[in-house]
């Protein structure tokens, strides 16, 4: 190997954000190209991707933990992280190390040689080789952004999952549900197995599925998740290739049910599904950061949930209402381009309480003045909304606050990745008595 760039994973990864002139530049000749150069191409591992607007990644971390359960042997990808970038490349559950992402980059920049790639891009080649260097039996892919132009779409899938099609980053993608429906089925081959877990197709969703002669597996239809026992449990019914069709009642996940019964109804496709008390076992201790993750710390009790849209946030709102818990208080951080007002709505009746705050150094960050602004526009007393200047401001200040009030506060915390991130490591870190 020749004479690396870098030697540190921290090093590599500053210069890949400034390697492309914009963050995000969707197309596939690029890193097309570049994969022609490593050699990439799909061995015999299945391959199953997974794009939506919400809940990819607790659909892949589904699959991979039921797959891994049963001595599979599989590569996940999926992004963004949340604590370190090795958690978006990992193979049988653990996240890759930093020496194989060193040495993978520095391959790739060798083979790209004058072709620019963006950060996404060189993630994407770096889970590809490293999965084509490793005898597996399954590839999970999370489609980054959209699904026709994503990196992850230069492989063709054995499976294709659609999640879910709802408004998010419309500036690339579109501002219809119809447009970002076409962005996101183009992940489809013509006669390949897929599975859609989005329960209010838009009118072009059976055009699209026509036009690529595929037959999707629709949830309500192949496959569902229905509440049982008041919610605290959940029925699930998938259907095999044979159209057989099956079910299994289990205490309630804690990710969102539709992208575990997508998982469920993937593997019953592919015939791997386990016997009841393994697939029992398995959700039983199914978890994923930042997806309603509840932590305890001193005397108060965190929501942390990635939610940064429309869709994510009523998602939020109906499991807390599911658990009978009402927040004292959210601390709010968001993306400048997101739908911020259509956001925070759903949340606006059920807490009183907000701090808002923003990203430092990060132009795509909105203010912390903005989003309050926006909050008294939806209704919140301007007395109960407090600015702060970052992510670590706004936790110091949220969990003062809640020293004075009930013994058991709840916090909610989201808007964002780099959100729950940086509170994440705020609460590691923190030295609050």
């Amino acid at each position: 190997m020749s004479q690396a760039r870098f030697s540190t994973l921290t090093d590599w990864l500053t210069w890949m954000e400034t390697l492309h002139p914009s963050e995000i530049d969707l197309g596939l000749s690029r890193i097309r190209q570049v994969a022609q150069r490593l050699g990439i191409s799909k061995t015999r591992a299945k391959v199953i991707t997974v794009a939506g607007t919400n809940g990819k990644g607790s659909c892949i971390a589904t699959l991979e933990k039921i797959l891994t359960d049963n001595h599979n042997r599989v590569g996940s990808y999926t992004s963004p992280h949340i604590t370190r970038y090795n958690e978006r490349i990992r193979l049988d559950r653990c996240e890759i190390d930093d020496q194989t992402l060193c040495d993978t980059f520095t391959l790739i920049d060798q083979a790209r040689a004058e072709i620019s790639l963006t950060y996404f891009e060189f993630g994407t080649l770096a889970a590809l080789y490293i999965f084509a260097h490793n005898e597996l039996d399954y590839w999970l892919l999370e489609i980054g952004l959209g699904g026709r132009l994503d990196a992850v779409n230069i492989i063709d899938p054995d499976v294709a999952v659609i999640t879910s099609i709802d408004l998010d980053h419309e500036a690339w993608l579109g501002d219809t549900r119809e447009k970002i429906a076409v962005e996101k089925l183009g992940i489809l081959r013509s006669h390949v197995a897929c599975v859609c877990a989005e329960p209010k197709p838009t009118e072009n969703m059976e055009a699209i599925f026509t036009s690529m002669e595929v037959k999707p597996a629709n949830i309500n239809h192949a496959f569902s998740a229905m509440d049982e026992n008041n919610g605290q449990d959940v029925r699930f019914t998938f259907t095999n290739s044979m159209h057989k069709v099956q079910s299994i009642c289990v205490q309630r996940p804690s990710l969102p049910v539709n992208s575990v019964a997508a998982a469920l109804q993937v593997l019953c496709l592919l015939n791997v599904l386990p016997d009841e008390e393994g697939l029992t076992q398995s959700l039983s201790q199914l978890s994923l950061f930042g997806r309603f993750e509840t932590i305890t710390f001193k005397s108060c009790q965190l929501v942390m949930d990635v939610a940064h849209n429309p869709a994510a946030a009523r998602l939020l709102v109906d499991n807390l209402t599911r658990v009978n818990q009402r927040p004292s208080i959210a601390v709010v951080g968001m993306m400048a381009d997101k739908n911020i007002a259509q956001t925070l709505s759903p949340l606006c009746p059920m807490i009183d309480n907000w701090i808002t705050c923003e990203f430092k150094d990060m132009p795509r960050s909105a203010k912390s003045n903005m989003l309050a602004d926006t909050l008294i526009a939806l209704g919140i007393d301007n007395k109960n909304v407090v600015q702060c200047s970052d992510v670590d401001d706004a936790m110091i200040h949220a969990l003062q606050k809640t020293q004075t009030g009930d013994q058991k506060p709840l916090i909610v915390v989201f808007g964002s990745f780099i959100t729950v991130s940086l509170a994440h490591d705020f609460l590691e870190n923190s030295k609050i008595e």
